[in-house]
């Protein structure tokens, strides 16, 4: 049986973890929303806009690779 290759599996990883930490950033900017907690729910926001970038740019490099 033909093993998958290894960076498939690393790749798909990296991008659950990327959508797990995009996740909490949202409920962690929720959580601050609710509080109002304007420093916190602009931490948030970052978060997710750095986190989504991350991914962006993950996939970018991905397409490139191929």
């Amino acid at each position: 049986m033909k093993q998958p290759e290894r960076h498939t599996m690393t790749t798909d990883h990296n991008i659950v973890l990327l959508d797990t930490w995009i996740e909490k950033a949202k409920a962690a900017r929720l959580d601050a929303s609710e509080r109002a907690d304007l420093k916190a729910f602009e931490a948030a926001e970052k978060d997710i806009s750095n986190y989504e970038a991350m991914k962006s740019n993950y996939l970018v490099q991905l397409q490139n690779a191929e």
